[in-house]
């Protein structure tokens, strides 16, 4: 219980909170938009993306106000359809990376059918790229906002992700593992990553927070 308390403090320091909306009806919404001028190429794609995710690559997102809720919601859905079409044409691992980082981005906004989808394209990448960074990184993201059911699934990525950076330590990794036992209600390997991830990056804004989590642990 207190570990739950603490990611609920965790969530709310950290996030602001979602505007309140109703839902999306359905999915069909992604083909009702497509107000893009001129065709995108894969970078600039990206590009785009990457511009969203500091608003909406978290739980729950950062909207400043309704208005910049539906400006993000119009945004997404249009890249989805920028995605999807890249997709089709070449079937890559950084097509499938692309469609599950913006799906997982859509659960995250609790559009419909988003978590399946972003749950379909993370299994499909992982089975072809086994070894793929970005998807096993979207897989992390993703499987430790998805529940308890999902938890060994993150391990795995993070496992893969860990190996794959020896022997440096990368700071989302080592940040993971540390949500990953939080979450598996494991204080003991929770106190020991958190000095393991201070140790590594004393520095880091999170190293503060960590510290904190551990000491509020200990009491």
């Amino acid at each position: 219980m207190k570990i739950v308390v603490l990611l609920s403090l965790i969530f709310c320091i950290t996030s602001c909170s979602m505007v309140p909306g109703n839902h999306p009806e359905s999915s069909n919404i992604l083909t009702q938009y497509s107000s893009l001028k001129q065709p995108l190429t894969f970078e600039e794609l990206d590009e785009e993306v990457t511009q969203l995710n500091p608003i909406i690559g978290m739980y729950p997102p950062r909207f400043s106000n309704e208005n910049h809720r539906e400006e993000v919601m119009i945004s997404w859905m249009e890249l989805v359809d920028v995605a999807q079409q890249f997709h089709d044409q070449l079937g890559q691992e950084k097509t499938f990376y692309m469609l599950s980082e913006l799906y997982r981005m859509g659960y995250n906004m609790q559009i419909p059918g988003s978590g399946e989808n972003a749950l379909e394209y993370l299994t499909d990448c992982l089975e072809e790229f086994p070894d793929s960074v970005a998807c096993n990184f979207s897989a992390t993201y993703f499987y430790l906002t998805a529940g308890r059911y999902y938890l060994g699934d993150a391990e795995k990525s993070l496992q893969r992700l860990r190996q794959h950076y020896l022997p440096a330590r990368n700071h989302e990794v080592e940040s993971g593992y540390v949500f990953l036992y939080l979450f598996q209600q494991d204080e003991e390997k929770a106190m020991e990553q958190i000095d393991l991830f201070i140790n590594a990056f004393p520095e880091s804004q999170q190293a503060d927070e960590f510290s904190q989590i551990k000491k509020a642990l200990l009491d």
